[in-house]
């Protein structure tokens, strides 16, 4: 494998171009994020940059070795004499950096990815605006700016786990002892630890901790869509990449809209008498007043569209979908004798067909 290739780097990057391609990548293919099944992308994508980020690792590459498989990957087992291990050394400096020779190997863990689930109501869709919203997790300590150390000196060894990143326990049990291995405690399983830990968080480099976050409701925005902010999930430990914050939008009921697709629903209850004659009225919307006429004779059922009322059609137009009124008629509790007297002289003017009760086709409305 050519991790440069991997990378897409020149054999000459800086360590600065090798980190930025890595964290181009590894965000592309995080099998956390990415929709295709890019999981040994990922493999590869992060060995080459164990391997090009390590100047002692890098150089036994460059020399045509593989500092990842055993003996250095050099070819023909390896190096035929003690002069040839000895030459490699004076060539390359500490040439057992993390094989229990040298120094500790470079590590580092990369920070989880935070799912917010944030409720939001219905003018917040139409209007858009900001939340601010607060967030437990493993956050960059600030006393060490995420480095760890109390005086910002280079990692050691973990003496807890000698450098392993694992404990080992040893048990009884009836069919003999029994070894278990768990992540070691004290450096979170890396193996390495801050030579001056910080005393806030205690060489981790991260705190459990409330963050604060303002959040930008886009307009239109769908129930359950989401959006991503890059790099503001929990932090990494030892230069690894941050994870990423989801937001992820429910949208609560609302008592007087029904959102369907880009369309509001109202339902608007009319008098017997504006519905028989016609007339102008308006509602009180998220936007302000929408004005709108009613045509004589209306019926209940019938619908009234004012075009751009709705639901924004995306968070950067003023385009909007329509609001849609559903007419419904509400006849007086009582009539007094005066209109009592009115509407039995308005039944005489009517034909008698208009006069007669009529069975329709409408059992479908009793099915579902």
């Amino acid at each position: 494998m050519d991790y440069y290739s991997v990378l897409g780097v020149h054999s000459g990057a800086s360590d600065d171009e090798i980190k930025k391609a890595y964290r181009k990548l590894a965000r592309k293919h995080h099998p956390d994020i990415s929709d295709s099944d890019d999981e040994e992308n990922f493999k590869n994508i992060t060995t080459a940059y164990e391997v090009l980020s390590d100047p002692e690792k890098r150089k036994i590459y460059d020399m045509g070795g593989d500092p990842i498989k055993p003996g250095g990957g050099f070819g023909g087992g390896g190096p035929s004499s003690m002069a040839d291990i000895f030459e490699m050394a004076s060539n390359f400096g500490s040439f057992f950096s993390g094989t229990g020779f040298g120094g500790p190997q470079k590590r580092y863990l990369d920070g989880k990815n935070i799912l917010y689930r944030l409720q939001i109501d219905l003018k917040e869709v139409l209007l858009g605006g900001e939340k601010e919203i607060n967030i437990l997790g493993k956050f960059k300590c600030e006393k060490c700016d995420g480095t760890g150390s109390k005086t910002y000196s280079e990692a050691i060894t973990c003496a807890q786990c000698q450098g392993k990143g694992q404990i080992s326990k040893i048990s009884k049990t009836l069919l003999g002892q029994m070894v278990t291995t768990s992540p070691c405690p004290a450096c979170q399983g890396l193996g390495i630890k801050p030579q001056d830990p910080c005393v806030a968080c205690g060489g981790l480099c991260r705190i459990k901790q409330n963050k604060s976050f303002e959040i930008n409701v886009p307009k239109g925005i769908g129930n359950g869509q989401q959006i991503e902010l890059s790099g503001q999930g929990e932090a990494g430990v030892y230069g690894g990449l941050s994870g990423n914050l989801y937001i992820e939008f429910e949208i609560l009921p609302d008592k007087i809209f029904a959102r369907i697709g880009s369309d509001l629903h109202c339902v608007v209850k009319m008098p017997l008498t504006t519905s028989l004659l016609g007339g102008e009225s308006s509602i009180k919307t998220y936007y302000g007043e929408a004005n709108f006429s009613i045509k004589p004779n209306s019926k209940p059922g019938e619908m009234i569209r004012i075009h751009n009322f709705g639901v924004p059609i995306n968070p950067n137009s003023d385009k909007k979908g329509d609001l849609i009124i559903h007419i419904d008629i509400f006849y007086p509790n009582k009539l007094n004798k005066e209109q009592r007297k009115i509407i039995e002289e308005f039944a005489k003017t009517l034909n008698t067909n208009d006069k007669q009760s009529k069975i329709v086709n409408g059992a479908s409305s009793f099915q579902n």
